[in-house]
């Protein structure tokens, strides 16, 4: 636990400064021969004091309504996803931790008292998924540059819809529009680059009922939903 801790410290997530609030801090086991520290902002009475601006998050039941059979996921972990974002000054006094226990000093006096607070955004305190949702934004715009600039990776100048349902729609293979976009990059960067794809054809039962249910084309279902007829 001493070494979880100093490791915060020599990070600069947890300081010393004035503390007038103290959180709840313990160990939970992390696997068969290791440790989670876990830092409860929730008993320091801070939430009382404080309000945050709505804002949805993603649920499991939200991604699987536009998850399908060719859908690619990935994991992308933020390592110490709170602590990248710094805890505003007045905030930090009500973040306190006691680390008497931890750190010991030979005078055990009160006066020698091992409190320190937090200056990252801490777990358990209302606004930390807020300040840190709202900071991945912001770090993704700069990230992404300016999109009107040829030479940026991400450069685009329109948005072309191919969605079911519209007269338009074309189930074009995800590898025609991946050799396109090489294209692009191979046209402003001199690129050599290869890829290779392989079309898999999708085919979808539609009927009212089950006796009248067939094959048909993606176009023809993506059309037939309109109405709802696909089952």
């Amino acid at each position: 636990m001493r070494k979880k801790v100093s490791k915060v410290r020599e990070r600069g997530y947890i300081s010393k400064g004035q503390v007038s609030s103290l959180m709840n801090m313990f160990d939970v086991p992390k696997g068969s021969d290791d440790i989670r520290m876990v830092y409860d902002g929730t008993k320091s009475g801070l939430n009382a004091c404080l309000w945050v601006l709505w804002f949805p998050l993603p649920t499991v039941d939200g991604l699987l309504r536009s998850v399908c059979a060719s859908t690619w996921l990935g994991d992308n972990d933020m390592g110490e996803q709170f602590h990248n974002f710094s805890l505003h000054l007045t905030l930090q006094v009500f973040c306190g931790v006691d680390l008497t226990r931890l750190f010991p000093t030979n005078d055990a006096t009160a006066a020698n008292t091992q409190w320190e607070r937090w200056t990252r955004a801490p777990m358990g305190i209302m606004q930390s998924p807020h300040q840190a949702a709202q900071g991945m934004i912001w770090w993704e715009e700069m990230v992404r540059g300016d999109r009107s600039d040829p030479s940026n990776v991400f450069w685009w100048e329109r948005v072309i819809l191919n969605l079911p349902g519209i007269p338009a729609y074309r189930p074009l293979s995800l590898g025609s529009i991946r050799r396109a976009r090489m294209e692009q990059l191979r046209r402003i960067f001199g690129l050599t680059l290869t890829i290779s794809a392989q079309r898999v054809p999708v085919r979808r039962i539609v009927g009212r009922q089950r006796v009248e249910s067939g094959p048909c084309s993606p176009m023809q279902a993506s059309k037939m939903r309109v109405g709802n007829v696909e089952q």
